[in-house]
């Protein structure tokens, strides 16, 4: 587990009431892997004392890293997760499928199974039903969007699928299939060889009037990601009227999530 900047007295204090889990969501759930090599959920659970408050509930917050569907990158799993723990989320990450196990649309299979865990579980791990939001990074950010802007037909990957977040958090994502900004090699491992394919993984194209109100922020000096990703993204949240925010920073570079 990756610690960096967390104070280690106030986990030495917390411990006793935190809980780290891990759960294979294709064994949770029965369902054939396929050669999927992700699917794994780890959670930092808050277990309440009678010293606090019994009865008390907290919001969710399920991280999306990034890595470009090539890795899953460390720096934005439990410095992430750590942080939203330490402002009263019960906090999760996902290990999804990668390069390449990245097809067949396995990530995104795993990021429905992740929010319905969550949803499922949300009384076992006092976690208030209707305030679970995600945040995704890179291409984390990409794979946020598509859970955030499900087809009918993308429902049917996971039996009696029916949930939705509640918000979305997006950090200089993966939106655009356009060529001059897209970031190709992020599609292409996801099993996009034709524009007509990437076309319909570009989150913009895709939002609908279900989308989830969202926060979105890029940072200008990007040179991974161009930050007119965001831009995009803000006008097909802005066309549909679907609430947003959208921060563009004049310094930083790609990877900026600490």
């Amino acid at each position: 587990m990756t610690l960096h900047w967390i104070d280690y007295q106030f986990l030495e204090e917390e411990n006793k009431n935190m809980v780290i889990k891990k759960v294979d969501l294709y064994e949770y759930y029965s369902i054939e892997r396929n050669g999927a090599n992700g699917g794994f959920l780890t959670l930092y659970i808050l277990e309440n004392s009678p010293e606090i408050n019994m009865k008390r509930k907290y919001p969710c917050m399920i991280i999306f890293p990034g890595g470009g569907y090539e890795f899953v990158s460390d720096r934005e799993k439990d410095p992430i997760a750590l942080h939203f723990m330490n402002h009263g989320f019960i906090s999760c990450y996902l290990d999804y499928s990668i390069k390449p196990h990245a097809i067949n649309n396995n990530p995104l299979k795993e990021a429905m199974m992740a929010l319905k865990y969550i949803k499922e579980n949300a009384e076992k791990y006092n976690i208030i039903n209707d305030k679970i939001a995600g945040i995704g990074f890179s291409a984390g950010g990409h794979l946020l969007g598509l859970l955030s802007t499900l087809t009918k037909e993308e429902k049917k990957l996971v039996d009696n699928y029916s949930f939705d977040l509640n918000a979305s958090i997006y950090s200089y994502p993966v939106i655009s299939s356009e060529d001059k900004i897209t970031h190709l090699s992020s599609l292409l491992n996801l099993g996009a060889d034709t524009k007509a394919k990437r076309d319909k993984l570009s989150i913009d194209k895709r939002i609908n009037n279900n989308s989830p109100i969202s926060f979105i922020w890029h940072t200008k000096e990007d040179i991974v990601v161009p930050y007119e990703n965001s831009l995009i993204l803000k006008e097909a949240l802005d066309k549909y009227d679907i609430n947003n925010e959208i921060h563009i920073f004049e310094k930083g570079n790609h990877g900026y999530s600490r």
